[in-house]
């Protein structure tokens, strides 16, 4: 299952002349870095982005964003529901 996980940089108190600097944020799963993203500060007080991760089975996973600032949550992720079907009559 594909999970979109947002994130933003808060621009508020850095001068317009340094907007065009790259922030890095990196993406922990259970602990582990499992990608790197760095992104152009946007003109604006918050510059958006995200990771896209798909998880390889239904459990509970310790979810990390980390860049100036970290932030922290688990996910648990659920067998899909199973599509019934039903019989010809």
């Amino acid at each position: 299952m594909s999970v979109s996980i947002g994130y933003w940089f808060d621009n508020e108190g850095v001068p317009s002349s340094n907007w065009d600097t790259f922030f890095t944020a990196k993406l922990f799963i259970n602990g582990s870095l499992v990608d790197t993203k760095q992104v152009l500060a946007g003109g604006g007080p918050q510059t958006y982005s995200f990771f896209t991760y798909t998880f390889p089975e239904p459990g509970t996973y310790a979810v990390e964003v980390r860049g100036k600032n970290t932030k922290s949550l688990t996910v648990a992720i659920k067998n899909p529901p199973v599509e019934q079907k039903r019989a010809a009559q």
